[in-house]
């Protein structure tokens, strides 16, 4: 979820392409600007580091998970 605007909340959908293991955001962030630097958007570092609990600075080199975190 992401901020709030008129009381309503956006919502972002983070996909995961398991064939290449890296993720896309719908957010602003990922698309005007972590998508276009390189960079991983807030989104998507939430989803890998909280919920997925990967902690491998490696990620956030390559942007792809690895098989090892793969589930």
């Amino acid at each position: 979820m992401g901020d709030i605007k008129n009381n309503t909340r956006h919502k972002y959908t983070i996909l995961f392409n398991k064939i290449k293991g890296n993720f896309i955001c719908n957010c602003k962030d990922f698309q005007f600007r972590a998508h276009k630097k390189n960079i991983v958007c807030k989104h998507i570092s939430f989803i890998v580091c909280k919920v997925c609990k990967v902690l491998d600075h490696n990620y956030f080199k390559t942007k792809k998970m690895s098989d090892d975190n793969i589930k």
